[in-house]
């Protein structure tokens, strides 16, 4: 009977101690939930002040502020150059652990990746959510004197060489105008960087370039108030309802869908699945309920896209999927 005893007493206190490490790790978990986040959080937009990506990051910094949302303050960081690839370098390397986000738009970002292939991979970022569908479209400045797309690719194809500005060689940009060269046969050659979209609208505004490509979000205020001519939006279908009067490339043969962002939201790779899913809910709830974001939506006539971190991970391995299939260095060599 002693044996017994103390063989029970032996089982119970190797059950008891497990309880107890199971317990203590449970809590801690609980207590890292219920802790995050306990400082600022920082949003790395990998381009200049200014543009659509950064007007985006600040609208949501300002919402996720609030009492309502991370109760703790969010700021926002510009890093832009190396094609948007120092900015998210930096967010690559970051530490896990929720505190930095980065704001991107497939598929350009990977399309730089997939051009210059730094040491890390861009696909292993850790997805948050996907918050617009972001069309680009093709815009003239208001002198130019060829005010439709037929009368440029007419004018084009003629021999005259428009100048077109771009966010720098090799970005989303230049492959948005080469794949419009190539799929409808008109010539495109004369290219002039520049180190953002706003100094493309800037260059535009100040008959510098002729035409360019850029998200709709970023060159849509600068359209209805008469500094460029919307010439053709890409990556849809059917017209804008803000600006009825621009066509869709669709209505010209080709709507070339690739050229669609979607505007997303990543962490470093390795964050803890519990963190994850707490930004990807406070994300969501923001896009559905917040007045600022709600006014930003309506400006630019779009819906939340609501999109999880999966669906911002697939962007990225659709993306690359897609530069493979549009064989984009190839692309550029042209």
């Amino acid at each position: 009977m002693k044996k017994r005893s103390r063989f029970f007493l032996f089982k119970m206190t190797v059950l008891g101690i497990v309880l107890m490490a199971f317990f203590a790790v449970y809590s801690q978990t609980a207590v890292a939930q219920d802790k995050f986040p306990s400082e600022a959080v920082k949003i790395i937009v990998p381009f200049s002040v200014g543009g659509g990506t950064d007007a985006w990051a600040r609208t949501f910094a300002a919402a996720l502020s609030s009492k309502k949302y991370f109760r703790q303050d969010v700021s926002v960081s510009n890093l832009p150059g190396g094609q948007d690839l120092r900015g998210i370098g930096e967010a690559f390397k970051a530490k896990p652990d929720g505190y930095t986000l980065i704001f991107f738009n497939p598929p350009s970002s990977p399309f730089a990746w997939y051009l210059h292939k730094p040491k890390w991979d861009i696909r292993e970022l850790t997805g948050i959510g996907v918050y617009a569908k972001d069309p680009q479209i093709m815009v003239a400045r208001a002198k130019y004197e060829h005010k439709n797309l037929k009368d440029l690719m007419d004018a084009v194809k003629n021999g005259e060489e428009p100048k077109v500005g771009l966010s720098g060689l090799g970005g989303i940009e230049h492959i948005a105008s080469l794949l419009f060269s190539k799929r409808f046969d008109v010539p495109l050659k004369n290219f002039i960087p520049y180190n953002a979209t706003a100094d493309v609208v800037s260059a535009l505004m100040r008959n510098e370039v002729d035409i360019a490509f850029g998200s709709f979000t970023a060159m849509q205020p600068s359209i209805e108030e008469g500094h460029l001519i919307g010439i053709a939006v890409a990556g849809q279908t059917e017209r804008s309802s803000i600006i009825p009067d621009v066509p869709t490339f669709s209505e010209f043969g080709d709507p070339l869908l690739e050229l669609t962002f979607s505007r997303s939201i990543y962490a470093p790779p390795g964050l803890p699945a519990d963190i994850q899913q707490y930004l990807e809910k406070q994300f969501m709830k923001a896009q559905e309920k917040d007045v600022l974001l709600q006014a930003r939506f309506n400006a630019y006539s779009i819906k939340p896209a609501m999109g999880t971190g999966k669906d911002a991970e697939d962007q990225l391995l659709r993306a690359i999927t897609l530069a493979e299939e549009l064989e984009i260095e190839k692309l550029l060599k042209k």
